[in-house]
């Protein structure tokens, strides 16, 4: 069995010949064979996933076409959302230019995805459906550890020194806080929960005070933190717009870099980098099976912006023309 099993089970295996009880070395030979089967089947399933994956992208494509030519306007929405951030006033892209085509799509459609991730986005349009249920639930992992964020950073400014650089009081307060926002959704949600969230923070705060032996803050300093908590449920509040920013810009960096470098994580992220890390490995995954189904729709649709654009720009030229004759 040694020599045909996994390398991962080899200790199990010094394990069972150590056993001397004939029932012992029996039960642990058929949980050891339970194992081996599991792991010969990850085997062919890791081993068969570039062609289940390539037979899947063609067969989206396939269904999707099939949808298209009983629904005319099958893209409307996917239109909608992939325009969203186009600005003709500021393109000088050329219908033409395949390449400058595609850099363009390239660039519209990642703003298009990290729009995915805001809590008042939802991912509506044709091309998302078959993922809406996994980009929602990254959607609201996103926006849960943007409050975090937001969150410790308000703490170490107000507490200061006391805190800084005591790893257990920032691991603490996310495991807490990820549990007291696993119901929320929306902003809504969380006006509800944000009384809960400020009890925890002063209880993990004093716990942290109390075991570094600092003094434990003021009623003064309580309110002022538990007030400037309670603003976050304000989408537009400065530091929750700040640290959307530099999750958004981070994400963007990754999509748009041509390169394999590990990105840094940015100014006051560093205590949130293993789940924003977890995050962008499941986004990359599913924009990037999603980019290779719908890829030509999209560019498609960049193109015809395009070439709207140019129809409308020699209209205006033609009866500036005429004006002048």
């Amino acid at each position: 069995m040694s020599k045909v099993c996994a390398p991962v089970r080899d200790e199990k295996i010094r394990e069972l010949n150590q056993k001397t009880d004939v029932i012992e070395i029996f039960k642990g030979i058929m949980e050891i064979l339970q194992l081996m089967r599991l792991d010969l089947a990850n085997f062919t399933i890791t081993m068969m996933r570039p062609n289940i994956v390539a037979s899947s992208i063609e067969y989206e494509k396939a269904k999707f076409a099939e949808f298209l030519k009983v629904n005319t306007n099958g893209l409307q929405f996917t239109e909608k959302w992939l325009l969203r951030h186009y600005d003709p006033t500021k393109i000088t892209s050329n219908s033409s230019d395949i390449n400058a085509v595609r850099q363009l799509t390239h660039c519209l459609l990642t703003e298009a995805y990290l729009d995915l991730l805001e809590w008042d986005f939802n991912p509506d349009a044709e091309t998302l459906m078959l993922d809406q249920g996994r980009l929602l639930e990254l959607r609201d992992k996103t926006s849960r550890l943007s409050i975090i964020g937001s969150i410790i950073l308000l703490v170490n400014n107000t507490v200061g020194a006391p805190i800084h650089g005591v790893s257990s009081f920032k691991k603490n307060i996310k495991q807490h806080l990820n549990v007291l926002l696993d119901s929320v959704h929306s902003n809504k949600d969380l006006e509800t929960v944000m009384p809960n969230i400020v009890l925890q923070v002063k209880t993990d705060l004093e716990t942290t005070l109390q075991e570094i032996g600092s003094t434990l803050l003021s009623i003064e300093m309580e309110s002022l933190l538990e007030g400037q908590i309670l603003d976050l449920i304000n989408p537009g509040h400065k530091i929750r717009h700040l640290i959307n920013l530099r999750i958004r810009q981070f994400l963007q960096k990754i999509i748009l870099s041509q390169s394999a470098a590990p990105q840094q994580v940015p100014p006051g992220l560093s205590s949130l980098q293993e789940e924003l890390t977890a995050i962008v490995a499941q986004f990359l995954i599913l924009i990037s099976h999603n980019r290779s189904v719908f890829g030509e729709y999209y560019q498609e649709i960049i193109t015809n912006a395009l070439i709207k654009k140019e129809t409308e720009n020699n209209k205006d030229t033609s009866a500036i023309h005429t004006m002048d004759l």
